[in-house]
């Protein structure tokens, strides 16, 4: 008699055993959805929001003048430095993207020292053409101490690349931009020069200056 009663009490308990179950994991659900008591939030939205949320060193002013500021340093009376002072903004010694050494042969030590600092902190530096406007370089030996190389062109732009040495971008003063430019117009659809323009990606009236 006893053992039928206790025969019996087993499927209840089972039933039971399996309701418990099923309302756990029907809670735990609920809580991984941010259901429940809504204290709980689903972890993979919450990392997705973190994920997405912009940086507040990330968000730049839609009024913020993000061009290059650029420094001049010797003469600012060769070509680029006349063209970049009307088209980009001006930097300070201690704020600046592009450096512009004018009359670069003239400068000795000072100006090689300038431009190493200059080119180990990531900046570009120009090497302008010559003051009097002569076609020949003004920037050739210190170039060759600086790089250990030369470039035939009345101006010259240096960086620092991250994988050693340097990118050296001849620059053309507005005349030769200018005759390379119809050169070109004739066989090319998209024709290009080494214009100061070209060269910094800014705009001027005047195309290849």
């Amino acid at each position: 008699m006893k053992n039928a009663f206790i025969e019996r009490l087993r499927p209840r308990g089972k039933a039971r055993l399996c309701t418990l179950a099923t309302s756990a994991a029907l809670l735990a659900l609920l809580q991984g959805c941010g259901g429940g008591d809504g204290t709980a939030a689903s972890p993979v939205a919450a990392n997705a929001a973190a994920a997405t949320a912009p940086k507040a060193n990330d968000i730049v002013p839609i009024d913020a003048d993000v061009r290059q500021k650029v420094y001049f340093a010797g003469s600012t009376k060769g070509f680029v430095a006349t063209a970049l002072a009307a088209s980009l903004p001006a930097g300070t010694e201690g704020s600046y993207d592009v450096l512009v050494i004018g009359d670069a042969d003239q400068g000795g030590n000072a100006t090689l020292e300038l431009a190493r600092k200059a080119l180990d902190a990531g900046k570009e530096v120009v090497f302008d053409a010559a003051s009097d406007g002569s076609p020949q370089s003004a920037h050739a030996k210190t170039l060759m101490t600086l790089v250990g190389t030369s470039i035939d062109s009345a101006a010259v732009r240096v960086q620092k690349a991250e994988a050693g040495g340097y990118y050296v971008t001849p620059i053309d003063a507005p005349a030769l931009a200018m005759k390379k430019l119809q050169l070109a117009s004739a066989k090319e659809s998209n024709p290009s020069s080494n214009s100061v323009q070209s060269v910094f990606g800014i705009q001027n009236k005047e195309s290849a200056q």
